[in-house]
Parts: structure tokens; sequence; C-alpha cells
């Protein structure tokens, strides 16, 4: 894929609860806003409580798979999964930007970039690329 992105304008963006705009998002919702933003791709939008994983509900993989397929390898600008240390849950999603480092958003914090070489890496779920890039 030859679309470079210049991902500064996101790094920064606070976290907010069910948040999908440049004023807050949260980690389903930056994904809404760049795919939207950058591709003009419409990524499915649903509601939540905050604790939707503690409560064994599997909501990221659920609403992402009409508008993804699973991958096996990294690719640019795929959906990362992960899950918590003790759960089984895929409970958060982030952007690949190479096959080290994601885009994404911690609660109560702002965007950043992550690496799966890290403690990530161990909690990686899933890789998903998004139909229509």
């Amino acid at each position: 894929m030859s679309h470079k992105i210049d991902i500064s304008k996101y790094i920064g963006i606070p976290y907010r609860h069910l948040g999908r705009d440049w004023t807050g998002v949260n980690c389903a919702g930056l994904c809404v806003l760049f795919f939207k933003t950058e591709f003009g791709i419409d990524l499915p939008v649903y509601d939540y409580d905050e604790d939707w994983d503690v409560q064994g509900l599997d909501l990221i993989r659920q609403n992402i798979a009409a508008s993804t397929r699973p991958v096996d390898r990294p690719a640019r600008y795929c959906l990362v999964t992960f899950r918590r240390l003790q759960s089984k849950i895929t409970s958060h999603i982030g952007i690949l930007l190479d096959e080290n480092r994601f885009l994404h958003v911690p609660i109560g914090g702002k965007v950043e970039t992550g690496r799966l070489s890290g403690p990530w890496g161990r909690l990686q779920t899933g890789l998903y690329e998004v139909v229509g890039i």
C-alpha cells in the first residue's frame, strides 16, 4: 500500500468514552476517525458501558467483523486487537503503522504509539484488514 499518512495529527488527542472525533476518542473511536479521515471508510459505530469487557462481552471483534477480514501477517493500517492481562476477551484496538508500531489511545490517556515488541505483543489477539483500503 503506497498511501502514506502523517500520524502526528492524531498524537495527543485525549481519551473520551465513546469519543469519535478530534475533541476526544476511545480506542474504537480512534479507528473510526482514522479510517473515515484517511480513506473515507465508515467503520461500525457502537455504544457500550465502560466495563463491557469485564461483563464478558467481546464487542470489538463482533463489531469489526462486517468491515474487516482476519489476516495472518501484519500489514500497514490493519487493525490490531488486544486483551487485558487476566482476560481472554478482546478489549482494546489500534491501527498498525508498521510491523512493530501501532496507534492507540489508553483509557485516561492520549493517542500515542505503542510497540508490539513490548508487553502489548503478549496481549495481541488478532490482526484485521479493513475492507476497501
